[in-house]
């Protein structure tokens, strides 16, 4: 059974077929709109699927990415995609007005909404500032995927966009590999541990210690992390973190619900934690170099060389603000450097 929803002043009905969703308008008449949808399930259940366009208009599905943002955010997040959403349907009204179907928006079309953003003074009445309009990019890109994967785009047209170079926004440091060596070999053995499970899923040191077996989905071999009360993410396991969770459960005490205990089956603290790694910096001279930040930060700059977009790296690490993945910008900027660069991409 499909349903009827209303934008602004205007109905559209949604329905599903052939396990696809679709919307579509209906006007601004709710008879007509319910007549619409019997004619459409009508359609459905005669198997004429072949005279139902598979296509959506832009304001439509910008309404309906919304109320899927606002299930699948943070509130804060969420706030930044509604004011995305509503400059970006703003400058199509303006920039291209005849522009009504999302299958319109093309690399084009968001190749000139850079330039609008960055060019003239398109936010609030003043310019934005290179990373301010990579976010903005970045957030676009976000919306399109979802259109991509409910089948309206066959490809994400945002991601065919360069970011703009934003040279102020620091580039966070990571640890060479030279230094990972030497801290995993002057660590414990079960310290060592920690430290390669924090690089190999990207947790933060807080979600580390509240970590518990029953976040473990040993089926679908993820990490269901707990980022609010409401929402969570879940992070690949790879065969070599799936290979310490096991030895630390053939190890732990049955009666307690963490992984990462002390010698009395109680949690382990961040206090503890931090003191061991400041240790290590203290006994193999790796100064100030190494943090649980860091490590985070090595998880993040591994999977971005390993072609992972920005979108994916944002949901494994469970910003609240989405804005936080601006830190990790630059090192994609540094990728598209060094891909046109390379004579394979002459």
């Amino acid at each position: 059974m499909g349903s009827i929803h209303k934008v602004n002043d205007e109905y559209y009905v949604e329905f599903y077929a052939r396990g696809l969703k679709y919307q579509q308008r209906a006007g601004r008449d709710l008879a007509a709109a319910e007549k619409l949808l019997q004619e459409i399930e009508a359609k459905i259940a005669k198997g004429e699927m072949a005279t139902i366009v598979r296509d959506v208009d832009v304001d439509i599905f910008l309404s309906d990415f919304l109320e899927y943002a606002r299930i699948q955010y943070p509130v804060r997040t969420w706030a930044r995609y509604k004011s995305l959403t509503e400059h970006f349907h703003g400058f199509l009204q303006k920039r291209f007005p005849q522009l009504k179907k999302l299958s319109g928006v093309t690399p084009v079309v968001i190749e000139q909404y850079k330039e609008f953003l960055s060019k003239e003074e398109a936010w609030r009445k003043r310019k934005l500032k290179p990373h301010l309009v990579n976010l903005s990019l970045f957030l676009l890109a976000e919306v399109l995927e979802y259109s991509r994967k409910l089948g309206y785009l066959n490809d994400n047209p945002a991601l065919h966009i360069r970011y703009l170079t934003a040279g102020q926004v620091r580039k966070p440091r990571i640890p060479t590999e030279e230094e990972m060596t030497r801290l995993f070999k002057a660590a414990t053995i079960d310290f060592a541990r920690v430290l390669e499970f924090v690089t190999l899923t990207g947790v933060t040191i807080e979600e580390l210690i509240r970590l518990q077996w029953q976040d473990v989905n040993w089926t679908e071999n993820c990490l269901e992390i707990k980022d609010t009360v409401l929402l969570k993410r879940s992070v690949p396991l790879t065969g070599r973190t799936i290979e310490i969770l096991k030895n630390l459960q053939g190890s732990c005490y049955p009666q307690t619900p963490f992984i990462f205990v002390n010698e009395r089956g109680q949690r382990q603290s961040v206090r503890y934690f931090a003191d061991q790694l400041a240790l290590l910096r203290a006994d193999d001279k790796l100064g100030e170099k190494i943090a649980f930040l860091t490590l985070r930060h090595y998880f993040a700059h591994r999977l971005l060389r390993q072609n992972i977009s920005l979108i994916v790296l944002n949901k494994l690490l469970g910003f609240l603000d989405v804005a936080r993945i601006l830190f990790y910008m630059e090192w994609v900027q540094d990728k598209q450097k060094d891909a046109s660069a390379s004579p394979l991409s002459l």
